[in-house]
C-alpha cells in the first residue's frame, strides 16, 4: 500500500488525513510545557546583554535605544504583511478544497486545533496545488478539468488509505480500488491529450519547414533587393562636377 502511495505527487495530504483521523481531540490546556533549558539559556543571554549595556558610553546607549525603538516598528510591519499573506494563502486553499473536496475541510478543521505544524504544512501544499490548477482555468480549460479531477482522485486515495490504516473495512477497499482505476484511466487520458497537442505542434512545424523550403530562393531575392534599396537611400550622393 505504501509503494502505491509513492506514485502520487506527495504524501502530505495522506499524513494530514492520518493525523486528523487518528487524533481529533484538542491538546490538554492547548499548549505544550515550556522547555526549561531554553528558559535558562534565555536568562543567561539577558545577563550578557545587561553587562554589555553597562560598559557603553552615553552616546552609544542613546543610539542603541533608538535602534531598539525602531526595530519593533519595522518588525511589526513585516510581521503584519507576513500574516496577511499567510491568511490570504489559507483562505484561497480552503476555498479550493471546499469546492473540489469538501470532506477534506472537516479534517483540516480538526487538525487546526490539534496539530498546528501539520495544518500549516497541509495549507502550504494545498495552496501550491490550487495555484497550479487555477492557473489553467482560463488558458487551458480542457487540461484544467483533467487536473482538477486528478487532484480530487489523488486526495481521495490518500484519505481512503488513511482510513484503511485505522480500520480495515471491505467497502473502503472497494472504494480505493475504484479510485485507483479511475486515476489510472485519467492518467492515460492526460497523456493522450498531451500526445495530440504535440502531434499538432509537429504538423505545424512540418508545414513551416515545407513553406521555407519552397519559398527559399524567392525570399532570398526579396530580402537582398530590399537591403540594396535601403543602402542606396542612405549612401552619400557624389557632388556634381563644377559646383563651388
Amino acid at each position: 500500500m505504501f509503494l502505491a502511495m509513492r506514485s502520487f505527487a506527495t504524501m502530505g495530504l495522506f499524513l494530514l488525513a492520518l493525523a486528523a483521523l487518528a487524533d481529533d481531540q484538542p491538546l490538554v490546556g492547548g499548549h505544550a510545557k515550556p522547555d526549561e533549558n531554553k528558559q535558562d539559556k534565555s536568562q543567561a543571554e539577558k545577563k550578557q546583554r545587561d553587562k554589555k549595556t553597562e560598559k557603553m558610553g552615553a552616546a552609544e546607549k542613546q543610539a542603541a535605544r533608538k535602534k531598539a525603538a525602531d526595530k519593533p516598528v519595522k518588525a511589526g510591519k513585516h510581521a503584519n504583511k507576513s500574516k496577511a499573506a499567510d491568511a490570504d494563502r489559507e483562505e484561497a486553499a480552503l476555498l479550493f478544497v471546499r469546492e473540489h473536496q469538501p470532506e477534506l475541510v472537516e479534517l483540516l478543521n480538526r487538525l487546526k486545533g490539534t496539530k498546528e505544524k501539520e495544518y500549516q504544512q497541509a495549507i502550504k501544499e494545498l495552496s501550491r496545488d490550487s495555484q497550479r490548477i487555477d492557473g489553467l482555468k482560463q488558458r487551458d480549460p480542457e487540461r484544467y478539468q483533467q487536473d482538477v479531477r486528478a487532484w480530487q482522485l489523488d486526495s481521495q486515495i490518500r484519505l481512503l488509505t488513511a482510513k484503511l490504516s485505522l480500520e480495515d473495512r471491505p467497502e473502503l477497499r472497494e472504494d480505493l480500488k475504484a479510485a485507483l482505476a479511475e486515476r489510472a484511466d485519467l492518467r492515460l487520458a492526460q497523456r493522450k491529450l498531451e500526445r495530440e497537442r504535440v502531434a499538432a505542434r509537429l504538423a505545424k512545424l512540418d508545414e513551416d519547414i515545407a513553406q521555407i523550403v519552397s519559398q527559399r530562393d524567392e525570399d532570398l531575392k526579396r530580402t537582398f533587393d530590399r537591403l540594396l534599396r535601403a543602402a542606396e537611400r542612405v549612401r552619400p550622393k557624389a557632388k556634381k562636377e563644377g559646383t563651388k
